[in-house]
């Protein structure tokens, strides 16, 4: 859990700026301390304001109840202080982190053969840079994650669009595999994924990199000669595609 920081600058009178910072939970101490921010003034308000962020209705810092702000961080809600030195009121905002598929929950994704009906015998593969959530340096099949309300195969043709700029016709499923990769550099924490490769056809656009912030390279292979850096996910949807595997998706939706 972080803290954002908003604190009044000296040019906030005239342009109205903010001066906004990031301070992790275990810093927060240290932080008030460095700044000389009082939270330990007798308190002189006996009930929780109406905004409860630790601020008395007056907004007057010589009104604050300390105990209204510990009660505060406690929570998780707002918390509200002032510098003793100069009065300035400092204004503390608990952030949420966004919980991210396949760190925080079991993502769900698709991995794409793509190849052309007349020439299934070439398939694309991204080349991942330092920026993808994982696999960094291995070429993998072009997919990506399912999002909420879409169907696998709405994702498969969607993530194909974005990321190699085609337009193609999902065939069928041919594996499902569960994934525990590593995270992006300076993040390798254990992820989990469950992958639905899927072969679908070329029926229209041309080829691309849609996404050069995650791919270094997008390029077509002969399936049975791919690069010494194919991702192990790829290698084992590939081997199952060219063993003419398939596996039925049922889909039920209410309302």
């Amino acid at each position: 859990m972080r803290w954002t920081i908003d604190v009044p600058t000296a040019q906030a009178k005239e342009k109205d700026l903010r001066e906004v910072m990031v301070i992790p939970d275990n810093d927060l101490p240290n932080f008030l301390q460095e700044y000389q921010l009082d939270t330990s003034f007798p308190p002189t308000k006996t009930t929780l304001p109406k905004n409860t962020n630790g601020m008395s209705s007056s907004s007057n810092p010589s009104e604050y109840n300390a105990s209204i702000v510990h009660a505060a961080l406690d929570k998780g809600t707002n918390l509200a202080t002032y510098n003793k030195d100069n009065g300035q009121v400092i204004t503390l905002y608990r952030v949420q982190e966004k919980k991210k598929a396949g760190r925080h929950y079991v993502g769900v994704g698709t991995g794409v053969i793509v190849y052309h009906e007349t020439n299934p015998s070439q398939i694309v593969l991204t080349l991942r840079s330092g920026t993808t959530n994982n696999r960094h340096g291995e070429w993998e099949l072009p997919g990506g994650t399912v999002e909420i309300g879409d169907t696998l195969e709405e994702t498969v043709i969607k993530e194909c669009k974005e990321e190699v700029c085609l337009d193609v016709e999902p065939v069928s499923c041919v594996d499902v595999c569960e994934d525990f990769p590593r995270g992006k550099v300076g993040e390798e924490e254990q992820q989990q994924w469950i992958c639905f490769g899927y072969a679908a056809k070329i029926i229209g656009g041309e080829l691309g990199n849609g996404e050069p912030h995650k791919f270094a390279q997008v390029k077509m292979f002969d399936i049975d000669n791919l690069p010494e850096n194919t991702s192990v996910p790829t290698k084992i949807i590939v081997d199952q595609f060219l063993k003419g595997n398939g596996i039925k998706i049922s889909s039920c939706r209410e309302g």
